[in-house]
């Protein structure tokens, strides 16, 4: 009967055997779902690695020699809860394309000179930091980025630079959560993060300002004619939505724990010529708004509302 390997007998396989595979094999690799702590030095002799799983262990750091895999083009740690800290020479990865580093808890800041990594498209997630990497690092960041760890008045926001980067197609921002009831940021905290008119999907998370910044009042000029995805999150102190309804492209809309708003406020901002509110939503999700059921939506005028209609959800 062949033998099951315990836990132990996998650290084993960490320590010795796996180091040892032929060169050929050497192009992929995932160690996911297993409870080891610590990676051996001895994985930068995998030279001609391209892609690296690690997701869901119990690593708490990553040994230097990682920054011996030139090739590696993606780097999985995604929902390694105990990470607190990457490698400082992560910038020497010059292929990497993928750095996946959701759900990582314990991760409080990003090493500095990632603006080398010209290959870079996707970044799951940036944290804000007083020290390591600056957002202003990732100016050509391609594919999707998540901002976490958002103060009010930050600095950090202020070197964005997001309004210029073409490339950048998905945006979050997780703003740190503030006390129940409690406002700890305006209009200008999210001025700062105006994205570029290709933005195809945005969140935004925890912010407890009032007000949405003038970006999100979609200007004809400059408006974010891509966006198809649109996710707002605890934002409990918003007192009215931006005007969503004119978003010509918009697809997917989700709206969750905005304590202030009520029903008609999705259809806020009508302007005169409008002949047709949501053109192209398809899906609509409500989750714990209060005012939901206290009143219905009534359109004061003729208007063609969500045409292309499919899904609702209210939760």
């Amino acid at each position: 009967m062949p033998h099951k390997r315990t836990m132990n007998d996998r650290q084993d396989v960490l320590a010795s055997d796996l180091w040892e595979l032929p060169k050929v094999s050497q192009g992929l690799w995932t160690w996911a779902c297993i409870a080891i702590e610590t990676l051996p030095n001895e994985v930068g002799n995998l030279i001609h690695l391209r892609y690296l799983d690690l997701s869901e262990t119990k690593l708490v750091e990553l040994p230097e020699t990682v920054s011996n895999l030139r090739i590696l083009q993606t780097l999985r740690l995604n929902s390694c809860d105990k990470l607190h800290r990457l490698p400082e020479g992560l910038r020497k990865l010059l292929s990497l394309r993928h750095l996946e580093i959701n759900y990582t808890i314990s991760l409080n800041r990003l090493p500095q000179g990632l603006e080398g990594l010209k290959c870079l498209q996707t970044l799951s997630k940036f944290v804000v930091s007083e020290e390591g990497c600056k957002l202003r690092e990732l100016s050509n960041l391609h594919g999707s980025l998540a901002i976490t760890e958002i103060g009010g008045g930050s600095k950090e926001a202020g070197d964005a630079k997001l309004k210029s980067n073409k490339h950048l197609g998905i945006l979050g921002l997780e703003f740190t959560k503030a006390e129940k009831g409690k406002i700890i940021y305006d209009a200008s905290d999210l001025e700062l993060f105006e994205p570029h008119p290709n933005l195809e999907e945005l969140e935004i998370h925890y912010y407890s300002g009032s007000k949405f910044p003038s970006w999100m009042e979609f200007p004809m000029k400059q408006s974010l004619f891509m966006l198809r995805r649109l996710i707002i999150r605890e934002c409990r102190n918003f007192e009215i939505l931006p005007p969503l309804a004119k978003l010509e492209s918009l697809q997917y809309l989700s709206v969750e724990a905005l304590d202030l708003i009520s029903p008609i406020g999705l259809f806020n901002f009508f302007e005169a010529l409008m002949v047709v509110a949501y053109p192209n939503l398809q899906q609509l999700h409500i989750r714990g708004m209060k005012h939901w059921e206290e009143e219905a939506m009534e359109i004061s005028r003729d208007i063609n509302v969500m045409p292309l209609f499919q899904i609702l959800g209210v939760y």
